[in-house]
């Protein structure tokens, strides 16, 4: 990467030359650290902040924990509802209504989960509050692999050569869904179980799924910040 887009012969002096480094530093850095390193960088946070998020959840089961993985089903939700509203180009009157949407489904499903870690409820509503959790968090973990397949298929390509654009997009949705569908299911049998354990596994999976999605989230803010994605 850094030899592709390496000037040189722009006949600066030595105040301009740092001048531009200091306004580029974050291209710079990125140039410097080439490809491989940042996808391993960014993976390993990614994963790392998952994994200490589950760890907390599970070893320190209290209303903390209980709010953040709800507040990561609602973060679910709303991007369930976005990726169902949100087609192309749409019109501006159009656009404001998703976002609200979007935001309004995000809060219901953090409610719910809260109402549901909580306290008892009647069959029905139970049913009904799981299947909206469910939903969200097949969402959410859906997300994480498809971040983690793009990534992954990104690696093998830069380093091996091998063309991943040929692998057809029916395969890897199949491989994606199967994928999200397994986490899904076990966060829906332990939010039914309602057990002082499967609410602390729930609760675990919850958290680790959402601090993944939101360091991926980070990370590309970042990269866009600096002008290394588009």
């Amino acid at each position: 990467m850094a030899s592709i887009y390496e000037v040189s012969n722009l006949s600066l002096n030595p105040t301009e030359l740092r001048s531009i480094q200091q306004q580029y530093w974050g291209i710079n850095l990125l140039m410097q650290l080439g490809e491989l390193r940042i996808f391993w960088i960014s993976t390993g946070l990614s994963i790392a902040a998952g994994v200490i998020a589950a760890s907390l959840a599970w070893q320190c089961p209290n209303r903390i924990t209980k709010l953040f993985a709800s507040l990561m089903c609602g973060l679910g939700a709303y991007q369930l509802v976005w990726s169902l509203l949100a087609y192309g180009i749409v019109p501006e009157a159009w656009s404001f209504m998703i976002r609200v949407l979007t935001i309004a489904a995000g809060i219901m499903v953090t409610i719910a989960t809260v109402i549901l870690l909580e306290q008892r409820s009647n069959q029905a509503t139970k049913m009904l509050l799981s299947l909206w959790i469910s939903l969200s968090i097949f969402e959410l973990c859906r997300q994480v692999f498809r971040w983690i397949i793009r990534e992954v298929a990104g690696f093998v390509s830069f380093s091996f050569g091998i063309d991943t654009s040929a692998i057809s997009p029916t395969i890897l949705q199949i491989l994606l869904t199967t994928a999200a569908m397994i986490p899904t299911i076990a966060a829906a049998v332990w939010i039914w179980s309602h057990t002082p354990r499967s609410t602390r596994a729930f609760v675990a999976i919850s958290s680790g799924f959402g601090a993944v999605a939101i360091a991926t989230h980070l990370f590309l803010l970042l990269l866009l910040g600096l002008g290394y994605a588009d």
